[in-house]
């Protein structure tokens, strides 16, 4: 079976209908798909004319296809990512053939083992370094550039530079209290991370991040925010 011809005419057929992705605006559902895989062909993966809108099911085959095409690692990764991402079905015989051919190439890349340097590589190397010359005008600028800056930080952020930013002060985040506060207006609790009222409520640790930003109402039938 040709899979590449297979491939090249659903790519064809699609470019042909002029399909448009629009948030909120198309009548069905729509995704973007590189024509020659991002992965394979870096030089490809920015340009407009490789891209093609796809539904969810032709997205699905294609990278099927892909996989019959190039059997490599990153194709059957990238395959992987389209079977659990949530959005598609998959019978449970498709599920087990691209989690085995998934589990070889990845243990294949596992047992390589880098051949030796050879000593011509070696010897360059070596006569590389011997070559470079750091003047003492350069160890003063390095030296002169890390005795001028600090760390300075905001409470949330922080950076490392040589003027002091609005809004900051010297330091860095002390590691242990880089976790942002939560409220329970039910039970009238803070907590002083998410992980610490997950536990204590038994609410999904996610869930309650995405009622403190917005997106969701209730985590543990709780409401929550940030202190």
């Amino acid at each position: 079976m040709n899979y590449r011809e297979i491939y090249l005419k659903i790519i064809i057929s699609t470019q042909k209908q002029n399909r448009k992705k629009v948030r909120g605006k198309n009548q069905y559902y729509y995704e973007k798909h590189h024509i020659l895989p991002k992965s394979l062909f870096p030089l490809w993966k920015d340009r407009k004319s490789n891209l093609v809108i796809l539904t969810a099911r032709e997205h699905f085959f294609c990278h099927q296809l892909l996989c019959k095409i190039y059997p490599s690692r990153s194709m059957y990764n990238a395959l992987w990512r389209l079977s659990t991402d949530g959005r598609r079905k998959i019978t449970s015989k498709e599920y087990e053939r691209i989690k085995i051919k998934r589990s070889e190439l990845l243990s294949q890349k596992r047992g390589y083992k880098r051949p030796p340097f050879s000593e011509q590589w070696k010897q360059n190397i070596k006569l590389g370094r011997q070559k470079q010359i750091i003047t003492d005008e350069h160890k003063q600028k390095i030296s002169d550039w890390a005795t001028k800056c600090k760390w300075y930080n905001n409470g949330i952020k922080e950076t490392f530079c040589e003027i002091m930013p609005k809004g900051y002060k010297v330091g860095r985040l002390p590691g242990l209290n880089n976790t942002k506060k939560v409220f329970c207006v039910e039970l009238n609790k803070s907590f002083n991370s998410l992980k610490e009222a997950s536990l204590v409520t038994g609410a999904n640790y996610t869930k309650i991040c995405e009622v403190c930003r917005g997106s969701r109402k209730q985590s543990g039938g709780y409401t929550w925010k940030y202190i």
